[in-house]
């Protein structure tokens, strides 16, 4: 049923796409932006799409860019959208990724345009000339920052409305860190001083636990919580915690965890598939955390008190390695992880 729900919605935002505007509109004079390349749009569509690109912080890994996004993206467009921050995208997207794109297919697959908008406010992100950019982008790729300041400026204004019209005609949705965060169903997106897993354990009710929804609900990412900075920040007890409470509140009856080390990417397919990369070093993995139907028990999930939770399965993923989100078919290493009141030892 959500599903179908989803679907007809997009099928509203792809026919409302008709009635888009012709010609790109004025900028507005306080809009910031940074553009390379060609201001007409190309006639490419997104090949083998759509797709999700998620990146744990740290280093942008490359070949995540090169291999799988720039194929789908086609030649087509790419925009950037910031809370705060500069151009840091233009020529890495424009110039650095294409050069590492074999010379046969360079030309064909090098992007159209790379624009980088400041969408910092409600206000800009209802702009006509924002909405225009990203109705006509192949990929969208958020940056890092605070993921409050994105549900805060972007869920529920033409942003928010683009980006889910994007993906439904087969665009690229990816970010890194805080724009990987915000493209799971559920979003931890505190207002205050991030918690950090023995906060989280020690008390799962915890003022900083707050966690949103109704974001993006991306169909391949529905029932998905997606953490960053995984292991480099000893996230698997927090992320372990919001599963709990997300369950325990009964706000879903299924939870996966997403945690991603840095200089790590999640690339996910159409279908569902994710698929693991890292840069040159080697050194990231990504973890999806799932309850077991017959083994996991939320034994103590209470405000005031220490988090019990048993038995939850924890698939690694090294470099190349690939998890089926649809049907949990992977290729990773999967053991059990129990939370008895304080953060797991050794849980990566």
């Amino acid at each position: 049923m959500r599903v179908l729900v989803f679907l007809i919605s997009l099928f509203a935002l792809l026919a409302s796409a008709q009635f888009a505007l012709a010609q790109r509109p004025t900028k507005p004079s306080d809009l910031t932006n940074y553009f390379t390349g060609s201001t007409v749009d190309d006639s490419n569509s997104p090949v083998g799409g759509p797709a999700i690109l998620l990146m744990g912080g740290g280093s942008e890994v490359d070949a995540a860019f090169s291999t799988r996004a720039f194929p789908i993206i086609n030649g087509g467009d790419i925009v950037v959208l910031r809370v705060t921050g500069t151009n840091g995208y233009q020529s890495y997207f424009s110039s650095t990724i294409p050069a590492l794109i074999p010379s046969g297919t360079r030309a064909a697959l090098t992007p159209n345009s790379v624009e980088t908008l400041i969408v910092d406010s409600r206000t800009k992100a209802n702009y006509d000339y924002v909405r225009y950019a990203l109705d006509r982008a192949e990929m969208i790729w958020m940056a890092g920052g605070d993921q409050n300041d994105y549900t805060t400026f972007w869920k529920g204004t033409a942003v928010e409305t683009a980006l889910r019209a994007a993906y439904a005609r087969g665009a690229v949705l990816g970010g890194t860190s805080a724009g990987a965060m915000v493209l799971g169903e559920y979003i931890y997106d505190p207002s205050t001083t991030a918690v950090i897993s023995s906060e989280a354990v020690a008390n799962p009710y915890r003022s900083s636990v707050t966690i949103s929804t109704d974001f993006l609900r991306i169909p391949t990412l529905f029932d998905t919580l997606v953490d960053v900075h995984f292991a480099n920040r000893d996230r698997m007890g927090r992320l372990l915690t919001f599963m709990a409470r997300l369950r325990q509140d009964a706000r879903t009856s299924l939870i996966t965890g997403i945690g991603i080390d840095e200089n790590t990417a999640l690339f996910v397919n159409s279908a569902g598939l994710g698929t693991m990369l890292v840069d040159g070093s080697g050194t990231g993995r990504a973890y999806i955390l799932r309850e077991d139907r017959l083994d996991t028990a939320r034994t103590r999930v209470a405000s005031g008190q220490t988090l019990i939770y048993e038995r939850i399965r924890r698939t690694k993923l090294a470099p190349g390695q690939t998890f089926d989100f649809a049907t949990g078919t992977n290729n990773g290493t999967t053991t059990l992880l129990t939370v008895n009141g304080t953060v797991p030892a050794s849980p990566y």
